[in-house]
């Protein structure tokens, strides 16, 4: 069977776009589109190196972190684990549709050579089993995403705030003084806790040289604070972020006691509440959003 390395490379490079590009949707981290291209080389490189050597295939692990690395940036040996995994599953999932395909278009007619399956596979078979797969990969995660909503309870002082909470895994933010994980929550879902604010910070606030001015509507005044025409309030801070497609912008950052979640009464001390001015959910289902760092990615 006559092999051609560089039509094998072209359709592997395919299929890998396809695989970085759906993982990317996945994880909501769309933007570094350039990354996502070098990246899907560098494992089609590899793929036609293991035809060659197939010695060098101990190294896929490694390989496999490397891509991830490229792709998506250094985000915490965490993250770039929950990466691999996925790749894998999403990988799994379109060369099991691939396969599928090549059997019932080639009627088994295929070799394997050093462990790899290589078979006779036109550009638009490949195109289809891509799509096909990426709408199988879409399905599943929109599905366990709506079940990946928590109920938790902001604890601060003596007040207490319940919100829903959505996963979502592109959120990544860390807050850039003690790079603590951020909980991005509307502020209407704790206008308690900012109307009530300057009451529990008054009773913490021992020195006599500070003055606080408890007439100050937080709420009211919060785009002004993240604009920058007004003073972060005492005890508060900005977060800056950027969001996919939109232009950076900052949160108002405020420590919690701890966080409590409900459904497993787990707290988590080491979280940072982001506070933003617009609505997260357009049909009212969740008020914040959290990451894969901040309440255990939802595995609770």
């Amino acid at each position: 069977m006559i092999i051609y390395l560089d039509v094998i490379f072209l359709e592997n490079l395919i299929m890998n776009l396809a695989i970085i590009f759906s993982e990317a949707i996945c994880l909501n981290a769309n933007d570094k589109k350039i990354r996502k291209i070098i990246a899907s080389f560098v494992c089609s490189l590899f793929y036609i190196l293991q035809l060659v050597f197939p010695q060098i295939s101990i190294f896929q692990l490694i390989i496999a972190i490397f891509t991830m690395v490229i792709a998506f940036g250094k985000s915490g040996l965490k993250n770039v684990i929950k990466q691999v995994l996925l790749f894998y599953f999403i990988s799994f999932l379109f060369g099991g549709v691939s396969f599928a395909l090549m059997s019932l278009i080639n009627r088994g007619n295929y070799s394997i050579i050093n462990g790899i399956i290589v078979g006779k596979f036109g550009i638009e078979i490949l195109i289809v089993s891509g799509i096909l797969a990426f709408v199988f990969v879409a399905i599943f995660f929109k599905n366990r995403k709506r079940h990946i909503l928590n109920n938790i309870v902001i604890i601060f002082g003596k007040i207490e705030v319940k919100i829903r909470v959505l996963l979502d895994t592109g959120n990544l933010l860390r807050e850039p003084f003690k790079n603590r994980p951020v909980i991005v929550v509307e502020k209407y879902a704790v206008k308690d806790l900012l109307d009530k604010y300057w009451i529990f910070q008054k009773s913490k606030i021992a020195s006599g040289n500070i003055v606080i001015n408890e007439n100050e509507n937080i709420f009211e005044d919060i785009d002004l604070i993240l604009s920058g025409n007004k003073e972060v309030p005492l005890g508060m801070f900005l977060i800056p972020y950027k969001s996919v497609g939109n232009a950076r912008g900052m949160l108002l950052g405020i420590a919690p006691d701890y966080i409590l979640v409900k459904e497993s009464g787990r707290k988590y001390e080491n979280v940072v509440i982001g506070i933003c001015s617009d609505y997260l959910s357009e049909g009212g289902n969740y008020n914040g959003i959290f990451g894969l760092d901040s309440l255990d990615g939802g595995s609770i």
